[in-house]
């Protein structure tokens, strides 16, 4: 699975004037799948199976520790915002056999945005404590289609295909100054997005201490 185009070349010649027509799409769509994978990276949304990390839905699995003592009722996703639970099961002996162990969907309440999971006082389950007790499914992410991304990421998806537009041959060099002269040579620095894209992205970055 490739990673989702967070906008398509019809609003990413918005950003850059001096393209008036279709004649680069096919150039541009490159562009903006790059841009687009480093944004996901930047984010810090996983890879799945070797693919490209994606900002947009996708279905993962986690294995969580029980909660501890001081949040009981609470587990915490490792990827959100978090779009619905598939299933949830609790067990002890890590069987996760798709049935035994089901929560039921009555006794919990997702918090989307901030990808909690909390028992319900009235919850006929309560969370195993025990390391890797707790398999999750659900499908995360800021959206199935290129439609229907947020006009944040949609602008830094803008800004950040526009600077790869325009500086096709930085990515993975450097500049080297030497006796008064510039020059520039391979190597493999990471692909940065402007800052101006980052602070548009400053909500829908994952706390990297919450994916360990």
């Amino acid at each position: 699975m490739s990673t989702i185009a967070l906008i398509t070349a019809a609003e990413a010649r918005l950003q850059i004037p001096s393209l008036s027509g279709t004649g680069e799409d096919t150039n541009l769509d490159t562009v903006i799948e790059i841009a687009s994978a480093a944004i996901s990276r930047y984010c810090l949304f996983p890879e799945l199976g070797g693919d490209s990390p994606d900002i947009g839905n996708r279905t993962y699995t986690h294995y969580l520790d029980g909660p501890t003592l001081e949040n009981i009722r609470k587990l915490l996703l490792r990827v959100r915002p978090v779009v619905s639970i598939t299933s949830i099961e609790d067990d002890a002996t890590w069987a996760f056999d798709g049935s035994s162990f089901l929560v039921a969907s009555g006794d919990y309440t997702l918090i989307k945005e901030t990808g909690e999971v909390w028992l319900d006082p009235d919850a006929s389950h309560s969370w195993s404590s025990g390391p890797r007790h707790i398999k999750v499914v659900y499908v995360a992410g800021v959206g199935a289609a290129t439609a229907n991304i947020p006009p944040l990421v949609k602008q830094a998806a803008r800004i950040t295909t526009r600077y790869f537009w325009d500086h096709p041959g930085m990515q993975g060099r450097i500049s080297v100054s030497r006796a008064g002269a510039t020059s520039s040579k391979s190597t493999t620095i990471p692909i940065e997005i402007p800052q101006e894209a980052k602070e548009l992205l400053s909500q829908y970055r994952l706390i990297e201490a919450s994916l360990g």
